[in-house]
């Protein structure tokens, strides 16, 4: 595998997408009205459990890759919008591959592949996050706005790559601050580690 890639097992990816939608909607909407509801939410467990799963998920970056902190934004989240007649005709026949054989592929899959760039950046968002929580205030909406906006389009990035995976998509269903309680809602827990299904 070449060095500037990194594999996750299925179970580590998933928790990666979780903890991404975490993050992203406990920003949106943040304003001062909810901030001592969300410190609390994210209560002393709760935030060593969020920092103890970035180091861990750093160390498997390799000592020689990039630094979290220094993570830039990576190239698949602003592609290129060339547009070109080849591209035209391909973009309904790879949508169909998307569709049909992408999801049948995915849940093949033990784990994916990443650039080790792309996961350094997923983490210096969830990182960001967690140093708003150290904040006296409610940071600004310049502050918040762009940071949820980063945090969405990681993601969908992620959700991308692992469609049609049943894991994945619990993952969505992951708990998360203020969520509505008519939802559907699974503890992050059974997200990292789903419990066993009792003999019948």
């Amino acid at each position: 595998m070449p060095t500037d890639r990194i594999y996750l097992d299925k179970r580590n990816t998933v928790e990666l997408l979780a903890r991404l939608w975490q993050t992203e909607r406990a920003v949106h909407g943040l304003s001062p009205v909810h901030w001592p509801n969300l410190l609390k939410y994210y209560n002393h467990e709760r935030l060593e459990s969020l920092r103890e799963w970035i180091v861990r998920v750093k160390d498997l970056l390799g000592p020689g890759a990039i630094l979290v902190k220094d993570a830039a934004y990576p190239p698949s989240l602003c592609p290129k919008r060339k547009k070109s007649w080849l591209k035209n005709v391909a973009y309904p026949f790879l949508d169909l591959y998307y569709a049909f054989c992408y999801p049948v592929l995915n849940r093949l899959k033990s784990g994916w592949t990443f650039p080790i760039g792309e996961i350094a950046f997923f983490l210096n968002r969830i990182d960001a996050f967690v140093g708003l929580l150290e904040e006296s205030a409610c940071p600004p909406f310049e502050v918040l706005v762009p940071l949820r906006m980063d945090l969405t389009g990681c993601r969908i990035l992620l959700q991308g790559r692992t469609y049609g995976v049943k894991a994945a998509s619990d993952a969505m269903d992951v708990e998360y601050f203020n969520k509505t309680p008519r939802l559907r809602t699974i503890p992050l827990s059974d997200i990292i580690k789903p419990p066993k299904k009792s003999a019948a």
